[in-house]
């Protein structure tokens, strides 16, 4: 029966390894058959045997190898491995992890090695194995993982290392990740303001998300795409809409996305000058991210929208009222207020 090995999480997540009989080693090292750049557990022995079972254990360990059932992942520090037939239908990356993270696949090696010595277990094959503690930390991977790993899947491809032995090798290269793919995935979020090229090996993404929320999204799958060589340059619209409310200082102006880097700014206030210096910086703030904002606040009535007032008069159309704090306004024929106390 032909095996294989999936690698569920890392950097090479997405990776498919088709195994050859015999023992070969997986580590980090030049010395490893297997080498996996970011695997950080000690190098491991991997056998496969003349009944098409595979077991692993630690590499020039007395101790036995635990058997890698079929479908059954297993954590390695940060790296989750799984073996299965090669020509079987495999359950999805995330089922898989999912039954990593579940709590019954929390159990101690000594219940576990404990369960597989039972007196009606099946003869030991011709690698005797046990399961035992081999640096498989089930109970430390967490549900950040998991999610790391559903947006490494955007990026990741199936990967087979050529050769007659493809574990002989060498080094597993790096996932063949498709730009179209982050592409599909940020279209399927409705994010139709984003834009996302590559220029030199660096991903530039920019432009306007809807949601807070869709901004962290799309970064952590961008960042599984190309780590250590993205370029971001992104702003959350429900964000910008809350800080340019907040730096107006107007109850009765409102601020909306309209979509395509384009923001609206309406209402009625004392002071229409004021708003539009104030969003004349905060668009220069922001760059060229915010294309435009649309201004059209109507001037308010000094006197209609006055509270508290005490008395007014009107004469040859100079406006004056006082509010009952002892606030006194004066309003020109040009509308220009003085306050004083």
């Amino acid at each position: 029966m032909k095996k294989q090995i999936r690698v569920l999480t890392g950097r090479h997540s997405g990776a498919v390894i088709n195994l050859a009989n015999g023992d070969t080693t997986i580590g980090c090292d030049a010395k490893s058959e297997i080498q996996i750049s970011d695997w950080n557990a000690p190098a491991m022995l991997l056998t496969l045997d003349e009944q098409g079972s595979v077991a692993i254990g630690v590499s020039n360990d007395s101790e036995p190898q635990a058997r890698l059932e079929d479908f059954e992942p297993r954590s390695f520090n940060d790296i989750v491995l799984c073996a299965g037939p090669a020509d079987a239908t495999w359950p999805s990356d995330i089922s898989l992890l999912r039954m990593v993270c579940s709590p019954q696949a929390i159990q101690p090696a000594t219940q576990q090695a404990a369960s597989e010595n039972l007196p009606d277990q099946a003869p030991p094959s011709l690698h005797p194995v046990k399961t035992v503690p081999i640096w498989a930390r089930h109970a430390t991977i967490s549900w950040l993982v998991l999610a790391s790993s559903l947006l490494a899947a955007v990026t990741a491809t199936a990967m087979i290392v050529p050769g007659t032995n493809p574990l002989r090798s060498g080094v597993l290269p790096p996932p063949q990740a498709s730009l179209e793919r982050l592409k599909l995935a940020v279209a399927q979020l409705n994010q139709d303001d984003l834009t996302i090229t590559e220029q030199d090996g660096v991903v530039n993404v920019s432009g306007i998300v809807k949601q807070e929320d869709a901004a962290a999204r799309i970064y952590q799958a961008a960042h599984a795409f190309a780590a250590g060589h993205l370029k971001w340059n992104v702003r959350a619209a429900d964000e910008v809409v809350r800080d340019l409310k907040e730096s107006l200082r107007a109850p009765d102006v409102s601020v909306q996305y309209r979509g395509n880097g384009v923001f609206a700014v309406t209402g009625t206030v004392l002071h229409p000058e004021a708003i539009q210096k104030v969003v004349e910086q905060f668009r220069a703030d922001l760059g060229p991210l915010v294309k435009q904002v649309d201004v059209n606040v109507m001037r308010a009535d000094e006197i209609a929208t006055a509270k508290d007032i005490g008395s007014a008069l009107a004469v040859d159309g100079l406006q004056y009222f006082a509010s009952s704090d002892g606030t006194k306004s004066f309003v020109s024929p040009q509308r220009a207020s003085l306050r004083f106390q």
